[in-house]
């Protein structure tokens, strides 16, 4: 995940989601955060500052992350969050997006 190329970061993270490998996600999204925030701050073209690339990964592993981080309830976490992302990739983009600011 520490790849220059945003594509191969984007699916490595799109591959420990589909793994549920929440552990590695949190870790990598810690020293994505470390590394990165300040960078993304002075780049001064509205980057996000908190545009990383794991929480892709976490809202790709759905409930096995939602329970991890401790925002549902494991027996409700499947089936609200499958309703909430059937929208398609905008929405599971902004659910990337939600988890990275918790």
């Amino acid at each position: 995940m520490r790849d220059e190329d945003e594509a191969v970061r984007l699916d490595a993270s799109y591959a420990l989601g589909a793994q549920e490998a929440v552990d590695a996600l949190i870790d990598a999204l810690r020293c994505e955060a470390a590394e990165r925030w300040q960078g993304n701050l002075d780049r001064g073209d509205f980057t996000d500052p908190g545009q990383f690339d794991a929480p892709y990964g976490l809202a790709a592993a759905g409930a096995a992350a939602a329970t991890a981080l401790g925002y549902i309830a494991p027996a409700a976490a499947s089936t609200a969050l499958r309703a909430a992302l059937a929208d398609g990739e905008y929405v599971r983009a902004w659910a990337a997006s939600g988890l990275q600011t918790a």
